[in-house]
């Protein structure tokens, strides 16, 4: 193999390594876990802007439910301190002539009705687990952009899994509310 075979075979090689996003995939209590802030929510906007040369997407919610809030004496940003309205900020889109496709990271249109779980830090997604935390209401189910059903049970347990019947999308709700409150 000649040298410049090897070069470009590696280069290809490392390119994509370099583009991967390693996540493993989070079970429901490690979920429940992790989430310093959960809401049920509606998408009002998104505004995308650079920030040192990188698009980043600003997403705003109207929260119809805070399930989860950090009080004010445990995280002091005013972000936190208006359960009413919350902007979260995600790696990624087009602004100035950058456009940035960020794997894992989830999009939102405005009206999107969801479900979220993020940490209260600054990440590329703030949500836990990259998009692992986020289900949208459609056709009456929670679900995820990886296609599990956030429901409940027969015995009306709050599950995570990839196929099954949705609940009540309040009681599930509800059902989010108390897991969260229970740990």
């Amino acid at each position: 193999m000649s040298r410049k075979l090897r070069t470009i075979t590696l280069l290809m090689l490392l390119s994509g390594l370099a583009l991967a996003t390693t996540w493993r995939q989070l079970s429901l209590t490690e979920l429940l876990a992790a989430a310093e802030v959960a809401v049920h929510a509606v998408v009002d906007s998104t505004t995308v802007e650079l920030v040192d040369g990188e698009p980043w997407t600003h997403v705003t919610f109207t929260v119809r439910a805070g399930l989860a809030w950090p009080s004010a004496d445990d995280d002091p940003e005013e972000l936190w301190q208006d359960p009413g309205s919350i902007t979260l900020e995600f790696l990624g889109g087009a602004a100035g002539g950058v456009t940035l496709n960020a794997d894992q990271v989830p999009s939102f249109e405005a009206g999107d009705e969801v479900i979220l779980f993020a940490y209260t830090g600054r990440y590329y997604s703030p949500l836990v687990g990259f998009n692992q935390a986020a289900w949208w209401l459609t056709d009456g189910t929670w679900r995820g952009r990886d296609g599990r059903l956030l429901g409940l049970d027969a015995s009306g347990e709050l599950v995570l899994e990839s196929d099954g019947v949705g609940a009540d999308p309040e009681a599930v709700v509800a059902a989010v509310q108390a897991a969260l409150e229970a740990r």
